[in-house]
């Protein structure tokens, strides 16, 4: 188990938080070549979900969880307040992107789309979170 200071108890898959991972970078390039807002919106939401929620009720973790089910991915189970404290900052970021469309901003909304993509990619193809390496310095607790 990967164990970040502080830990939340939680545990979950960190392969399906990497299939959501890819998912996102899917779904926004998907968003930047056809230009359909509703992607970001489902993006938010999702993240929302994921951040502040549950990150069992969000589509994406349930799609993963099937996808790698049927697969028969063995699961690997790391503590998930990084991986909520990284949901969070996707929707900041996705929340950013919507604002910047609601005010006729397309280019910055495809430029913050691009920096989502980017980590999204670090963390799908390399198992490198940034929003992760970031929690321990951020959202440390005096013990």
């Amino acid at each position: 188990m990967n164990v970040a200071c502080p830990i939340s108890g939680k545990l979950g898959n960190e392969r399906v938080a990497r299939l959501n991972a890819f998912m996102v970078l899917a779904a926004l390039a998907a968003f930047i070549f056809t230009k359909e807002e509703i992607i970001v919106y489902a993006a938010a939401a999702d993240f929302l979900i994921r951040g502040f929620i549950n990150p069992k009720y969000s589509p994406l973790s349930i799609t993963s969880s099937f996808i790698l089910k049927l697969l028969r991915v063995k699961p690997r189970m790391e503590d998930m307040a990084r991986k909520v404290f990284a949901a969070k900052i996707g929707t900041f970021f996705c929340v950013i992107m919507a604002v910047f469309l609601l005010a006729d901003m397309q280019t910055a909304s495809f430029i913050t789309a691009g920096a989502v993509m980017f980590f999204a990619a670090l963390e799908s193809f390399f198992g490198f979170c940034v929003a992760c390496k970031l929690y321990p310095l951020i959202c440390h607790t005096s013990n």
